[in-house]
């Protein structure tokens, strides 16, 4: 689960499943046979308990889940490599549509996204770009990048970079309370690059914290 709070259900994205928790005294959930009747749905043996997770395939790995105004659930995730998708669900997760494309990218995208509702109805979007460079491992960066809607969601503005470097996984995004959103990532420590052990990845302990404040990027 990402960093905010959803309280109509506890939604995790793990690999490549998404798991919904309904809370007791929820209808849809409490309803033996649309639950059946949910295509790809995994009941579990318990599922006579409302409150038992329903397992079902995910879009794609590291998928996030953002509630909307309108109390649907979208499920953004990196679709190819090259754009973000989502897919949107009005019932609380139950099911889900056929995904749309959100957002064509700049380059080759890692799996890892995070995404946020902001407190004007606004997307933001966090995402990788692979390329070259001095700042990463072997000559192999992630870059960060940001993208936002305007204009209640309806368009997406063009993708800008933010941080230049190896960047591990991302974890979570959040907007304060004076409005400045903010990205805490890791990012390569080039020191420790000599020190892995055959068949393992340099480790990354240096953590950086970027804020997105209207359209500027400020390092914290």
């Amino acid at each position: 689960m990402t960093c905010r709070n959803m309280p109509f259900a506890s939604i995790r994205s793990i690999a490549a499943a998404v798991m919904v928790w309904p809370l007791v005294g929820d209808v849809t959930a409490g309803n033996p046979t649309e639950r059946d009747a949910v295509a790809g749905v995994r009941r579990p043996a318990n599922a006579g308990d409302v409150r038992a997770p329903l397992v079902a395939q995910g879009p794609a790995n590291e998928a996030v889940v953002v509630r909307l105004p309108d109390d649907s659930l979208r499920i953004f995730f990196v679709d190819g490599g090259s754009r973000i998708s989502s897919m949107t669900s009005t019932n609380g997760g139950l099911s889900w549509a056929p995904k749309q494309i959100e957002l064509e990218l700049p380059g080759t995208a890692y799996h890892a996204v995070q995404v946020l509702l902001d407190r004007d109805g606004e997307l933001h979007v966090v995402f990788h770009i692979a390329g070259k460079g001095n700042r990463g491992y072997a000559g192999r960066h992630y870059n960060l990048w940001h993208a936002r809607t305007s204009g209640r969601r309806k368009t997406w503005g063009e993708p800008k970079q933010f941080f230049e470097g190896y960047v591990g996984a991302l974890r979570c995004i959040a907007q304060l309370a004076g409005g400045r959103i903010i990205v805490p990532f890791a990012r390569a420590a080039q020191s420790r690059a000599g020190r892995t052990s055959a068949g393992t990845k340099p480790s990354s302990p240096t953590r950086t914290t970027t804020a997105i404040h209207g359209n500027f990027l400020h390092p914290c």
